[in-house]
C-alpha cells in the first residue's frame, strides 16, 4: 500500500462558540500502536487554545509536524455538517505524507488540499500495509462537549498500490454517536 484516504463526516447539533465546544480528534496510523507515525486532525481545537482545525504528525510521543487551518474561528452552527478527506501516503523514498482534502464547513469553509493542513517526515518505512481503519476509529472521537455532537462517521477508506486506487470500501462506521 502507498497511500490511504479516509472520507469522514462530523455531524454537530449546537455547538456553543464561547466554550469552544465541542472538540474532536481524528487519527490515522502507519501501524496503530503509540510507538508508530500517527497524525491527529485535531477539530475546533489547536495548540494555542479553542476553535479551528491543526493537524499534527507523531513519533511516539514526540511532535514531528504540525499545520494549522490559519483561522481560529470556534464552531458556531446549528446543525452543521463538517465533511474531509485525511490522506496518509508514503513515497519510494520513505517520505510520509498526511494531508486533509476537500473539506467543507459552514465555519470555515472550503479547507484542505494546499499547503495548510499538510504535515511530512521522512520515515524508513516500505509500505503502508499496516494501516488498520479499526485503529482509527477506535483512537479517534469526541474530547469534550459531547452533547454537541450527533454523529462522528467514518465514511468511505480507499487504498492505493503503486499510486493506483486498488480497494475503495464504504466503511460507515459510526465512532460517535449522541
Amino acid at each position: 500500500m502507498t497511500a490511504v484516504e479516509e472520507e469522514w463526516q462530523l455531524n454537530l447539533n449546537s455547538p456553543n462558540a464561547s466554550r469552544s465546544s465541542p472538540q474532536l480528534n481524528c487519527m490515522i496510523s502507519t501501524i496503530g500502536v503509540s510507538e508508530s507515525y500517527y497524525t491527529i486532525l485535531l477539530i475546533n481545537q489547536n495548540a494555542f487554545g479553542g476553535g479551528g482545525l491543526e493537524l499534527q504528525l507523531w513519533n511516539g510521543l514526540v511532535m514531528l509536524d504540525s499545520s494549522g487551518l490559519g483561522t481560529f474561528a470556534s464552531l458556531a452552527t446549528a446543525d452543521e455538517k463538517i465533511q474531509w478527506t485525511t490522506r496518509m501516503e508514503l513515497d519510494s523514498n520513505g517520505l510520509l505524507k498526511v494531508q486533509i482534502l476537500n473539506g467543507t464547513s459552514t465555519t470555515w469553509g472550503k479547507f484542505g488540499g494546499k499547503s495548510n493542513l499538510l504535515v511530512s517526515t521522512q520515515t524508513t518505512l516500505a509500505n503502508l500495509n499496516t494501516y488498520d481503519p479499526n485503529i482509527t476509529a477506535n483512537s479517534s472521537g469526541v474530547e469534550f462537549g459531547n452533547q454537541r455532537v450527533n454523529k462522528l462517521i467514518l465514511r468511505k477508506v480507499r487504498v492505493y498500490t503503486n499510486n493506483k486506487k486498488s480497494i475503495e470500501q464504504a466503511v460507515d462506521r459510526v465512532v460517535f454517536e449522541n
